[in-house]
């Protein structure tokens, strides 16, 4: 558990001052080339796949909300209007160790909560069902999310911030959030805000497009061949859940299978 706690830190702690969009594809790059869980052949058997601490399973959620998602929410703040300039400041600060904080949190909590012994196979079945919840809980947060985010997109006149669109119509509202200036042109940003948006665009893009390619490989290797229905299907999900959501529900769905076999072997 706490070589497991240090490995995520230090990648958190990297990926915080170094580009996410860049070290991510780095991250998973490693993970499928030298990680014996990353290839169903290289192990004895599919059940060493599916080995998961069921009390760190339990207490994960937590350690995001408390580490993550709460520092994340706090520095969003807006200021002058909510909170002073210093303490934007602070919250910026506290938030930009986040992986520390959930790491912190993951130790604590697992550290803190009852370890059972139970039969293997029923172990691996509370993991099946620990990590469903956990993902569907994600996944309809993502949903949750997007849909607020194209809310506030849709309606942005309503506000007083929908001005910065200016005379922009609906689908180039949509066009400046999610597309970012061509690389291969010289573009002057209008402000700085506009200039850090696109580095965010290209650093989400690059990151979450990896993710799903890394999901995919993970899902190829234990499956086989993909089919056209495969691509069809996670490119609409991307649609609806955004790259990372995506890659998330190949990852549950490779999972789901790993499960399925597993239990039969017993």
């Amino acid at each position: 558990m706490e070589s497991d706690w240090i490995s995520f830190t230090i990648w958190g702690i990297i990926y915080q001052n170094i580009p996410w969009g860049v070290m991510m594809p780095i991250y998973y790059a490693v993970h499928l080339v030298i990680s014996p869980t990353a290839h169903a052949t290289h192990v004895k058997s599919k059940r060493q796949l599916v080995q998961f601490d069921n009390a760190a399973l339990c207490v994960l959620p937590w350690s995001v909300l408390i580490g993550c998602l709460v520092p994340t929410a706090l520095m969003a703040l807006p200021s002058p209007q909510l909170i002073s300039h210093d303490t934007h400041k602070l919250f910026v600060v506290i938030w930009q160790p986040f992986p520390l904080w959930v790491g912190l949190c993951q130790l604590i909590f697992t550290k803190g909560t009852r370890q059972s012994n139970i039969p293997e196979k029923k172990a691996v079945e509370t993991s099946q069902q620990r990590i469903h919840k956990i993902c569907t809980l994600c996944l309809r947060f993502v949903v949750l999310l997007n849909t607020f985010l194209w809310y506030l997109i849709t309606f942005s006149d309503n506000y007083s911030w929908g001005s910065s669109f200016g005379e922009a119509g609906l689908l180039q509202k949509f066009i400046k959030v999610f597309i970012p200036v061509p690389l291969a042109d010289k573009v002057t940003v209008e402000t700085l805000p506009m200039g850090c948006l696109a580095l965010l665009q290209y650093d989400a893009y690059f990151a979450c497009g990896a993710s799903l390619i890394w999901a995919c490989v993970l899902y190829r290797r234990l499956v086989g061949a993909l089919t056209l229905s495969n691509f069809t299907g996670w490119i609409a999900r991307s649609l609806l859940y955004g790259p990372g959501g995506a890659a998330l529900f190949v990852l549950k769905s490779r999972d789901d299978v790993l499960f399925d076999q597993t239990l039969k072997e017993d």
